[in-house]
């Protein structure tokens, strides 16, 4: 148990080293920081409530908020325990607007921890740049 803390704690600042610090819901049921998260998740595997370290599991986080009635981009990473380490097997990046719905949605396969994107660029993968508006208007001579 004492290893896989220590590759969790590895884990953890990988991904605060790409921005990814926030608030975090693993396996849609663990909430908390990353660290605290995937802790309470491996706790309810150790007493069977949960999969556990043999199958993936799901990270959530929000990577851009602004609150409640705007729109919002989500990152959600699923994570393997393999060959003794934590590792992002895949990611995906969606922009959605203030009532859910989806505007764009990225996939991304076959990442490792060290190819993840950081936060920045997975905003930017989704969101679109805002248009620029003319506002040079020629006026009309009415004589």
């Amino acid at each position: 148990m004492q290893r896989i803390l220590k590759t969790l704690d590895q884990f953890v600042s990988k991904l605060k080293s790409k921005g990814y610090d926030d608030a975090f819901l693993t396996a849609s049921g663990f909430p908390g920081t990353l660290k605290e998260s995937i802790s309470k998740y491996l706790h309810d595997s150790l007493l069977g409530k949960e999969k556990g370290l043999a199958d993936s599991f799901w990270l959530s986080t929000y990577v851009e908020w602004n609150g409640e009635n705007k729109p919002r981009v989500t990152v959600d990473m699923k994570t393997a325990y393999h060959n003794g380490k934590f590792e992002v097997r895949e990611m995906v990046v969606e922009h959605t607007d203030r009532y859910g719905q989806i505007l764009n949605r990225k996939m991304l396969d076959g990442l490792s921890t060290h190819t993840l994107p950081d936060r920045k660029k997975a905003i930017a993968m989704v969101k679109e740049p805002a248009k620029q508006i003319n506002t040079i208007r020629k006026r009309n001579k009415l004589w």
